[in-house]
C-alpha cells in the first residue's frame, strides 16, 4: 500500500479527503508501455487501483464488480482493461435531486499506451487529484491538489480553484514502507494483533475484488458479486 499513496502524505490527504464531504467516486488511469510482461505483473497494477479505492471508502468491501478485457496476449495476459467497482447504496441525502450519488470506482489499465498514473477522488464539494499515485515523480517529495469548479454569473464562465499540497522527506515512500514492515514484524506491543488483523483484512478484501474482476472479465464484462474471503486461522502446531 505504499504504492497506493505516498506515506508522508497519507494523513494530510485523508483529512482533505474528508473535507470534500462525502466521497462518491474514485477514478484511476494507469498505463505503462511495455514490450514484455507476465501475468503477475499485469495484475499487480490493478491491485494498486483497488487498494486506493478501498482506502477512499474506509476499506468497506464493494458489492459488485465488472471488468472488460479489450486486448490481451495469446497467453491471456490482459493488455488493456477497464474495471468498475460499486459499493452498497447510502441513505438518501438532503440534496435537491433527493438522491445520494452512488459510491463507485472506475479504473483503466493499459500496457499499450504511454506511461501515466493519475487518480481522481470526487466528493460533494471538490476533487482530489494525484498524477503519480503509483510511483512518485520524485523520491524525496510528493504532491497532490484539490480542485473546485465554481460557476460564474449566468453560467458563462467556470472558475477553476486549485490548491496544491506538497511535502518532502528524507526517506522515499519505498523506504518508509520497508521501515513500517520491519517495525511491524518486530513489534511486541499489546496492540500488534489488532494492527495485523487489520492488514490481513485489507489484503483479503483486495484479493476478493481482484477475484470478482477476473471472474467478470471471463464472462465478457458481466456483473459479478464481490464475495468476502473467509479468514482461516491455523491452530497451534500446524
Amino acid at each position: 500500500h505504499a504504492h497506493t499513496l505516498s506515506a508522508e502524505l497519507s494523513l494530510s490527504v485523508y483529512a482533505l479527503l474528508r473535507a470534500c464531504k462525502h466521497v462518491h467516486h474514485v477514478h484511476v488511469y494507469v498505463c505503462k508501455h511495455a514490450n514484455s510482461l507476465t501475468q503477475t505483473r499485469a495484475y499487480s497494477y490493478k491491485r494498486y487501483n483497488v487498494g486506493l479505492a478501498l482506502w477512499a471508502f474506509d476499506y468497506q468491501l464493494p458489492c459488485r464488480a465488472t471488468a472488460c478485457i479489450v486486448s490481451q496476449t495469446d497467453e491471456g495476459v490482459p493488455l488493456h482493461i477497464t474495471c468498475t467497482l460499486t459499493w452498497p447504496e447510502e441513505p438518501p441525502s438532503d440534496q435537491k435531486l433527493g438522491r445520494q450519488a452512488p459510491r463507485t470506482s472506475t479504473f483503466f489499465c493499459s500496457f499499450l499506451l504511454a506511461e501515466q498514473q493519475w487518480a481522481h477522488i470526487s466528493g460533494d464539494s471538490g476533487v482530489l487529484e494525484m498524477e503519480d499515485f503509483v510511483i512518485p515523480f520524485s523520491p524525496k517529495k510528493s504532491s497532490f491538489c484539490v480542485k473546485k469548479h465554481v460557476w460564474g454569473s449566468n453560467a458563462l464562465q467556470i472558475e477553476n480553484q486549485v490548491q496544491t499540497y506538497e511535502t518532502g522527506d528524507h526517506d522515499s515512500q519505498e523506504v518508509k514502507m520497508w521501515k513500517a514492515f520491519a517495525s511491524e514484524v518486530a513489534a511486541t506491543d499489546d496492540h500488534r494483533h489488532v494492527r495485523r488483523a487489520f492488514w490481513r483484512d485489507v489484503a483479503l478484501k483486495t484479493q476478493a475484488c481482484m477475484d470478482a474482476l477476473l471472474a467478470s472479465s471471463r464472462k465478457q464484462g458481466a456483473v459479478v458479486d464481490v464475495t468476502p474471503i473467509p479468514v482461516i486461522v491455523a491452530s497451534a502446531g500446524r
